[in-house]
């Protein structure tokens, strides 16, 4: 009677995350033709371009000179980099561009400390109406910015902007893992904003008015919050009355980020990305984020129990494949919309550990308060 109750209990759970997951590919599969931003006209005053950073000279070279390669089309732009007491040295890379007059480079205070305080500096010193954030260890399209602009000017109503954040190395398994992740990610949060009643965003690539920022308090709310700076105010944004978030679909908006290369990195990311999950507001968020963490939880009792009692050995199968299946349907999916081949060798790996990852860190983020960023300790 127990495994008749429990098969019943998981497959009603499987069929409801089924049918969250086909809403999110039905939601991408009408954006699946982009429409070229090439020949619009760009209709907005100018984006200060926001890059903090801390302890990353590695990238900053390369990241600085994506920028500088953009083709803007007469698009007035500034690049602002804040230096969150790199320890590295790295802001010595950026003095000699600064002195050409190429970007802005300027410090916190001493005291002052975190990524929502430089983005808060960097937001106080823009000059242009439009603010774009992004990180010091991504690289763009030529046509980055023209999209994003033109996608802005649509109309009067757009308060904000999301769009995609990719990783394009799969080299490794942890690269693969980091790729079809975000991946699944980046397809929620279209599907998000395109009907499903919850407003996601990545930092990497997130753009909106001074003025509304402004308007909303800025980070109030979550300045206890180490992580956040972009879900939360894009949340803000959504609740806003009379004004639009629009997610991007144009490949070029699109931002290519490096992938973490060791797992004790990987983990305290992620464990800082979640953590903050409970701090949401938005009901719909939260149970869209709860349910995959249910459904691979059940799987992972299922497998559990199957060592005491061989019965629950079948809907331990059936659950584990029916969860891959639909997976894998997503994923092929995505892959294709952002021109990316659906396949690699790590794949099936990929998909079976990341079960076992989603309930992990669902359960850390619970009982771990704090976590190691960038030499620091945060909570």
């Amino acid at each position: 009677m127990l495994i008749w109750v429990f098969f019943a209990a998981s497959s009603l759970i499987g069929l409801i995350y089924a049918y969250n997951v086909w809403t999110y590919a039905e939601k991408n599969s009408n954006m699946y033709n982009f429409p070229s931003s090439k020949g619009n006209h760009i209709d907005i005053e100018g984006i200060s371009v926001l890059i903090p950073f801390r302890n990353e000279r590695p990238v900053l070279s390369e990241n600085l000179s994506s920028l500088l390669a953009q083709e803007l089309e007469g698009l007035k732009v500034e690049f602002i980099y804040i230096n969150d007491h790199s320890e590295d040295q790295g802001e010595h890379l950026l003095r000699p561009f600064e002195e050409q007059g190429l970007i802005r480079l300027i410090d916190l205070e001493a005291g002052v400390t975190g990524k929502k305080s430089a983005l808060e500096l960097g937001i106080n010193e823009a000059k242009y109406p439009w603010i774009l954030t992004s990180d010091a260890d991504c690289t763009y399209s030529k046509y980055w910015l023209q999209t994003i602009a033109k996608t802005l000017g649509r109309h009067d109503a757009i308060d904000a902007c999301c769009a995609p954040v990719n990783i394009p190395s799969r080299s490794k398994f942890i690269h693969s893992f980091q790729f079809w992740d975000m991946l699944a990610v980046m397809g929620m949060t279209a599907a998000g904003h395109r009907g499903l009643g919850f407003a996601m965003a990545n930092g990497a690539n997130f753009a909106f008015r001074k003025s509304v920022f402004v308007e909303l308090g800025g980070y109030d709310g979550a300045r206890h919050l180490a992580s956040g700076d972009d879900m939360f105010m894009v949340a803000k944004f959504a609740n806003r009355e009379g004004g639009e978030i629009v997610f991007a679909d144009d490949l070029d908006a699109s931002v290519h980020t490096r992938p973490i290369g060791d797992w004790a990195a990987l983990f305290q990311q992620r464990l800082r990305w979640a953590g903050k999950t409970n701090a949401y507001q938005d009901f719909t968020l939260k149970y869209h984020i709860g349910l995959s963490f249910v459904f691979s939880s059940l799987i992972i009792l299922a497998w559990g129990l199957s060592i005491f009692e061989s019965a629950f050995l079948s809907t331990a199968l059936f659950l584990l494949f029916f969860r891959l299946a639909i997976d894998f349907l997503y994923l092929r999916l995505m892959a294709r919309k952002y021109s990316q081949p659906v396949w690699d060798v790590y794949f099936p790996f990929v998909q079976l550990f990341h079960i076992l990852y989603i309930v992990l860190i669902g359960c850390c983020a619970l009982f771990m308060k704090t976590y190691q960023w960038k030499g620091r300790r945060l909570q």
